[in-house]
């Protein structure tokens, strides 16, 4: 069993200082904000949850191979609710 621990005020501040027209932010965003552990995002695209905290930080763009699906699921956080 794995302990989930929650977005702490300096990841989100440094999120929010990034380019938050790119997707990858974005999505860093609403996460944190609904409170979507990384854990499950690195799930749901198939990578770990250091690559994700990459993208959310933009310390590296994602492949292009995910860009669609990070795009699909920032419109359906936007539409739904997480919890």
């Amino acid at each position: 069993m794995t302990m989930e621990i929650g977005y702490t005020k300096r990841l989100v501040d440094r999120i929010k200082e990034q380019d938050t027209s790119l997707p990858w932010v974005q999505l860093g965003l609403i996460c944190a904000e609904r409170e979507i552990p990384v854990s499950h995002v690195a799930e749901f695209f198939g990578v770990t949850r250091q690559t994700v905290y990459h993208w959310f930080l933009n310390e590296t763009r994602p492949q292009e191979r995910y860009l669609t699906k990070i795009k699909e699921a920032i419109e359906k956080l936007r539409k739904k609710s997480y919890k």
